[in-house]
């Protein structure tokens, strides 16, 4: 019985340093904070002011950039394809 208990820790311990690398490689999707929101932006969901380079979710982009206060009606905004 005891060499149950003992394997199902070892795949507790396996599971765990897993979510560990997980972690990891989500952090290194993030490019930066959203100048609207304030939370974290992915590259996914990245749009970037072409001024002054202020980062927004795709979803929080106005018409106006609210760190430079240019308007995006008048510029095109960076997008990594």
């Amino acid at each position: 019985m005891e060499y149950e208990f003992y394997e199902e820790f070892e795949d507790l311990e396996a599971f765990e340093e897993d979510d560990l690398d997980l972690d990891i490689d989500l952090e290194e999707n993030i490019i930066g904070v959203c100048n609207y929101c304030g939370e974290d932006v992915d590259e996914i969901d990245e749009k970037i002011c072409s001024n002054c380079g202020a980062v927004y979710h795709v979803w929080c982009v106005s018409s106006e950039c609210s760190r430079c206060g240019s308007l995006f009606e008048d510029m095109e905004i960076e997008e990594e394809d």
